[in-house]
């Protein structure tokens, strides 16, 4: 078992309901395959006898048949094999009370049994004809070597796992929540045999997802499969796992009786742990449960991917929602200044483009003419005809007012006045520019009463790869929360959007101009000929998935690099991302002092560097231990 991941496999295996000799044999055969394979192995709600049993719950021969298959399961199939093992029976207890409960396997001699806190009782569920609702009292002696757990929560290695029965998932005050905050739980399991109705497993889905997401957990979830009793439902197999609102994956639907539904997901408890450092609404308190093992469990390779692009929503229609959060934003900046002009620079670039479209969305709301959006050009020594005619033919088949202001005489001037050489191209050379740039559009917003629109992204303000007092300042920066590796396919969903709408001439001209300003090499032209930005700070796609796994996952950063060497193994040799990462790290450290002045911005996404949300640090903070960590790092241990 891996210190920093939890591997979890849900079997809905094919059981005969009733035959619970048949059943104990069919899960001693799916442990055996798993043993070695995973480190907890769970199955569906009642999986022992079947959930479809109904009166036959009642009979004293399951009691004892239950209790000693439990018993050669733990002893002989589980026990010191390095597996921790949760499955379904009823729980024959005192009094001849019976519980629907998840029993562990592996935890030692005795066998954990956490009961189901919400018996469903309405529509084609009768559960409380059979089984009781737990309390108390039942915490007296039950079966020998059956222990009942009430708090339904123990821990495997270092890891808290806790326990919930289908019903407790949907229930309004669901047992997930004390155990996540009163014992810390970490990872929640849930046993279940849920029916297969016409929309329901999108709706298990959300419930799965958003239950993570709310208590930052591990959340997985198996179902009974149609192996059950088809006599008035069919069972769905199903099952999903979710990891902090990201659910890892999903079984499709069971087709066939005779089909076993098995998945396996690696959870990343640098995840979950990174998150409840920061988040301090989940305020737990939780104290070392009493039931605890160690186990060898799964000790090969993680078999989990990730995202090279992490910023990407998984759903482009998301990019809608994106531009109408960027447009709100700038709505609400120009009403509470009455309702001034906006003046955005234009390059022909990607990052101007985008802001220039959230501009143009907010103006349409708010019923104001385009002519109001004044978008500058301003060439200089190193614009090219490209990205100068874009900006041009962008402006026009937008509507808005365009106006074409060259600076390069202005920087030349102000160059001989500092007595610099014109044919050194250094870096006041270049930032002589990018504070014209910014001088210029501010006096214009004075000349014609109007607010500077923004541009810089948020990769950017991580790289510190804006120059101090030119383009990181403005009076609102829409695209301040959005990294560069979501910048152009927005681009090209907005081309798409218009190439669907094609009405004329004019929207099919704006998706051939957009669409090639995507294509168009990312550079600042501040120097003639080709200046390529990532030949600098490196592969954006890279330095994203770094910014994106150090802020928002808050991963150990010998982690994050491991990972992107495995995710990018295709793309880029190792010693180069561990050198490119070593360029953020010392970046990102010590641009720190042009983050803590950034102007307002909406925050559109998981992740933000505004000193007054996000992220706040001195600027004068040392990284020099990170920085260590990735020296030392040796690539090979990724391969």
């Amino acid at each position: 078992m891996k210190k920093d991941y939890l591997r979890v496999t849900t079997v809905a295996p094919c059981i005969v309901p009733g035959d619970i000799e048949k059943n104990e044999q069919i899960i001693a055969a799916e442990i055996d395959k798993h043993t070695g394979q995973t480190d907890i192995l769970v199955f569906p709600e009642l999986v022992l006898t079947g959930y479809s049993c109904a009166d036959m719950f009642l009979s004293p021969d399951f009691a004892e048949k239950t209790t000693e298959a439990l018993k050669w399961l733990n002893q002989v199939h589980v026990l010191n094999h390095g597996i921790v093992v949760i499955l379904g029976s009823p729980y024959y207890g005192p009094h001849g009370r019976l519980l629907n409960a998840a029993f562990v396997l592996g935890m030692g001699p005795e066998i954990l049994a956490i009961p189901k806190k919400n018996l469903p009782n309405y529509s084609e569920f009768y559960e409380k004809r059979w089984f009781s609702v737990p309390s108390p009292e039942f915490n007296e002696s039950g079966p020998v070597g059956i222990r009942l757990l009430q708090t339904s929560v123990f821990k495997v290695n270092d890891v808290l796992i806790g326990v919930e029965l289908c019903e407790d998932l949907w229930a309004v005050n669901p047992p997930s929540t004390e155990q996540v905050i009163e014992h810390g739980a970490e990872i929640i399991v849930n046993l279940s045999a849920s029916p297969r109705l016409i929309g329901k497993r999108d709706y298990i889905k959300d419930l799965v997802r958003m239950t993570s997401a709310r208590l930052a957990c591990g959340y997985v979830y198996v179902s009974a499969g149609p192996s059950e009793s088809t006599t008035d439902l069919v069972f769905s197999g199903y099952g999903v796992a979710s990891e902090n609102g990201v659910v890892l994956g999903e079984t499709d639907y069971v087709m066939f009786t005779d089909q076993i539904m098995t998945m396996t997901y690696d959870i990343d408890l640098d995840v979950i742990r990174g998150w409840r450092r920061k988040n301090k609404t989940i305020n737990m308190n939780p104290t070392d449960p009493v039931w605890k093992t160690t186990i060898q469990g799964y000790t090969g390779p993680v078999e989990r991917g990730y995202s090279k692009h992490p910023f990407l929503p998984e759903n482009p229609e998301i990019y809608r929602e994106i531009i109408t959060t960027m447009s709100l934003g700038i709505q609400k900046r120009l009403e509470s200044c009455g309702h001034p002009s906006a003046v955005i620079g234009i390059s022909g670039g990607s990052d101007s483009t985008l802001a220039l479209l959230a501009t143009v969305d907010a103006i349409d709301c708010l019923d104001m003419p385009r002519s109001m959006i004044h978008a500058i050009s301003m060439p200089c020594f190193g614009t090219t005809q490209r990205t100068k005619d874009n900006a041009q033919k962008l402006a026009e088949a937008l509507g808005v007012t365009f106006k074409e202001i060259p600076i390069g005489r202005v920087v030349t001037e102000h160059l001989k006045s500092l007595e610099h050489e014109l044919d050194k191209t250094d870096i006041a050379y270049e930032n002589a520019q990018a504070r014209t740039r910014t001088m210029t559009l501010f006096n214009y917003s004075n000349m014609i009463g109007g607010l500077v629109i923004g541009t810089g992204d948020l990769s950017e303000l991580a790289l510190g790869w804006c120059t101090y007092g030119a383009d990181h300042l403005s009076s609102y920066n829409p695209n301040v929360s959005i990294p560069k590796t979501l910048v152009i396919p927005i681009i090209r969903w907005v081309a798409d959007c218009h190439m669907d709408k094609n009405t004329g001439d004019q929207v099919t001209s704006l998706h051939d101009i957009l669409l090639d300003i995507a294509d168009t090499p990312i550079s600042p032209e501040l120097l003639p000929g080709q200046q390529l930005s990532e030949d600098t700070v490196g592969p954006y796609e890279l330095m994203d998935f770094f910014l994106y796994y150090f802020l928002r996952a808050e991963w150990p950063i010998q982690k994050i690099l491991r990972i992107a060497i495995q995710t990018f193994q295709d793309t880029y040799k190792a010693d180069f991302i561990k050198d490119r990462m070593l360029v953020f790290l010392k970046r990102f450290q010590t641009q720190q002092f042009k983050r803590s002045c950034l102007p307002d911005g909406p925050k559109v996404g998981s992740c933000s560097l505004s000193p007054r949300g996000d992220w706040r640090m001195p600027s004068d903070m040392s990284f020099e231990v990170l920085i260590q960590e990735v020296k030392s790092y040796d690539v090979t241990k990724s391969n």
